[in-house]
C-alpha cells in the first residue's frame, strides 16, 4: 500500500525494473539518483536508461505524492531539471491528478503524466512476468531455439510437445535451431491443429531449462537442416542446456570485450566510415570513395 512520498518511489521502482526486464534486459532502475547537469546536480526519484539501436535512452520519473493536484508550476520546475539534463525523456506520478495547466504545460513539452491509479497492481506484474518467462509470444526470435507449444485461444499454453523416451521414460523435447526446421517437422507429425511454433527468448529458454530440471526432462537438439535423411540430433539435459546455451552463464574471465585496438591499415573500413559519419565529416569522406 501506497501511504507516504518514499512508498509511492519506491513502488514505482519496482514496477519499471519489473516491466523493462520481462526478459532479463538488465535494465538498472535507480532510486534517487544524481544526475549531472548544465548547471548542477539533480536527483531523480526514479531514473533508469537503456540502449537500443545504439542510442541511449535516458528517463527520469518525478513521483509527486501531494494533498492536491499537482499544479502547472510543478510541472515547470520538473521541465527545467530535464532541460539542464539534457537528452532525457519525464514522467511524472501523482497522487492526485493534475490541474488543466499543468496537463497542457506536460503535453508541450513531452512530459508523460500518469496517476496512481495507471501504476499495474502486483497481480498484473505477476502475471506479465509469468507470461513474459512461460508464454513466449508468436513475435519472439529464437535465441537459439525454436519450439512446439500447445495452442490456447490466440496464443500459447505452457505446455510443450515432447514424447517419452522407450528407454527410461523420461519426457524428450525437440529444439529446433531454426523455424524452418521446426515448421518441416510440425508439418511432418500432421501437428498445427494442436501446436505452434514458438521463439524461445534467453528468458523463455530460461524458464523451461527450470521446468525440465524440476520435471526431469530431457531435450532433443534437433539436426538441421531438419529432414528425412537427417537424423542426426543430440540429447542433452537441462543443466547441459544451460551450461552451454544461457548467455547469462558466460562469466568474464571467460569473455570479455573490453579491449581496443588501433587499426593499422590507412584505408576505409565500415567501421572508420562510421565514425567519420558520426563525427560530421560525411560528405568530404562521400567525395573521396571512389568507386570500383
Amino acid at each position: 500500500m501506497i501511504e507516504t512520498p518514499t512508498d509511492l518511489e519506491s513502488y514505482m521502482q519496482y514496477v519499471y525494473s519489473c516491466l523493462l526486464n520481462l526478459q532479463n534486459e538488465g535494465v538498472v532502475v535507480s532510486r534517487r539518483a544524481v544526475l549531472k547537469g548544465k548547471s548542477t546536480n539533480h536527483e531523480i526519484d526514479v531514473f533508469y536508461q537503456f540502449e537500443r539501436a545504439g542510442v541511449i535512452h535516458k528517463v527520469a520519473i518525478e513521483c509527486k505524492y501531494l494533498s492536491r493536484p499537482v499544479e502547472k508550476k510543478d510541472v515547470m520546475i520538473f521541465r527545467g531539471r530535464l532541460e539542464d539534463i539534457g537528452n532525457i525523456q519525464g514522467i511524472m506520478v501523482s497522487k492526485l491528478g493534475y490541474q488543466k495547466g499543468a496537463c497542457e504545460y506536460a503535453k508541450h513539452y513531452d512530459i508523460e503524466l500518469k496517476t496512481i491509479d495507471d501504476i499495474p497492481s502486483l497481480n498484473i506484474l505477476t502475471a506479465e512476468q509469468a507470461k513474459a518467462g512461460g508464454l513466449p509470444s508468436k513475435n519472439n526470435i529464437g535465441q537459439p531455439f525454436w519450439i512446439l507449444m500447445e495452442k490456447y485461444l490466440d496464443n500459447v499454453d505452457a505446455i510443450y510437445y515432447g514424447v517419452d523416451d522407450d528407454l527410461d521414460g523420461k519426457c524428450t523435447m525437440p529444439l529446433f535451431l531454426s523455424k524452418r526446421d521446426a515448421i518441416y517437422f510440425l508439418n511432418n507429425k500432421k501437428l498445427q491443429r494442436k501446436f505452434a511454433i514458438r521463439g524461445l527468448t534467453q528468458r523463455n529458454l530460461e524458464v523451461l531449462i527450470g521446468f525440465g530440471r524440476i520435471k526431469d526432462w530431457k531435450f532433443y537438439l534437433m539436426p538441421s537442416p531438419c529432414n528425412a535423411e537427417n537424423n542426426g540430433g543430440v540429447i542433452i539435459s537441462p543443466d547441459a542446456l544451460k551450461d552451454n546455451y544461457l548467455i547469462s552463464e558466460i562469466t568474464e574471465n571467460e569473455y570479455s570485450d573490453d579491449y581496443f585496438v588501433k587499426p593499422k591499415r590507412k584505408g576505409l573500413s565500415l567501421a572508420r566510415i562510421v565514425d567519420e559519419l558520426m563525427d560530421g565529416r560525411s560528405i568530404k569522406l562521400l567525395k573521396n570513395i571512389k568507386r570500383k
